[in-house]
This record gives structure tokens, sequence and C-alpha cells, in this order.
């Protein structure tokens, strides 16, 4: 996959293997490799694009490598955490607006809810899909997730009433 910083000035490229490349956009030069040799792909599942998403005012890069996410610092250009509880390969990742949640949606048809602020216990909820995960977006006040994936039905949640999906039909 590949990615704009919210300000234009990085893009992010990821390999099969999770490797991540940032460069400079403006000046088109290489800047470092992201890489955790810890964390490995799902047999099968090594598809060429791996799912990338920054964080709001670009301090931090998510990047979906097997059933894991491993979080990155930009500046410093080190691991924060790798976040592990799906079951199956991540599709897609995405933060909300304010930066502080991440969802994550996979394979095994759940969403994920993450405070990436929290180091002790950073899974918040799981939300069943009832199908694999493709996509995943945040309203832009932050308040309101959906997802699509391999059923025609996308999901809606309030994140005030998680309990409640809304399911919009094809």
């Amino acid at each position: 996959g590949v990615r704009f910083s919210p300000d234009e000035t990085l893009l992010a490229s990821s390999e099969i293997n999770g490797t991540v490349k940032l460069w400079d956009y403006r000046t088109r030069k290489f800047i470092a490799t992201l890489r955790d040799s810890t964390i490995r792909p799902i047999d099968g599942y090594n598809y060429a694009t791996k799912p990338l998403a920054f964080s709001p005012n670009g301090g931090r890069l998510a990047v979906g490598v097997g059933r894991e996410i491993v979080l990155w610092d930009i500046a410093s250009h080190q691991r924060i955490a790798v976040l592990k509880g799906h079951s199956n390969q991540v599709n897609f990742l995405v933060f909300a607006p304010g930066g502080k949640i991440l969802a994550s949606g996979a394979d095994d048809g759940l969403v994920k809810l993450w405070d990436v602020t929290s180091s002790e216990s950073p899974e918040m909820t799981a939300l069943p899909v009832g199908f694999e995960v493709s996509c995943l977006a945040f309203s832009s006040d932050g308040k309101t997730l959906a997802a699509s994936g391999s059923s025609p039905t996308i999901k809606r949640w309030e994140l005030s009433n998680l309990e409640a999906p809304i399911e919009l039909p094809a």
C-alpha cells in the first residue's frame, strides 16, 4: 500500500513482508526503512499491499502485517507498539480524527477499536461485522464509524452506542 502523510510531505510504501519505506515527497529523497523482523505475514496472505494509516497529525504510522498491527513513531523511526487481537489478515486501518483511536478491519469479520495512547490495554472493543472487512471510514467529527467488505451491506456505528449498529442495504 501507499499513503501520503496528512501534510503531504511524506509518502509511505509497504512491502509484502511488512517493511515500510518513507520518502520525502517534496525532495523525492528516501528517508528511512521501518521494519520489525519479529512480525511475519500469514502464510498464503502475502499480498503486495499492506494496510497503512497515518495519524491525523502525521506523527504515527500504523501498518497491518498478517494478524497484527505495528505502530511506528515517524520522528524517531521507532516501533511504539504491536497490536494483537485479530485472528486473520488485517485489511484496513484508519485513525479517528482526534488520533487517539485506531480502527482495524480484518478477514476475521471483526472491526477492532484501539486506544493508541494506552500501552497497558490498547484494545477497546471488538465489533462483530459478519463479513470480511476491507474498508473503514470515520465521519469527520469522529463520532461515527462505517465498515464495508465482502457483503453488500454497510455497517455503521455511533461511537456513543456501539451495541446498536445500523445496517445500510446495498
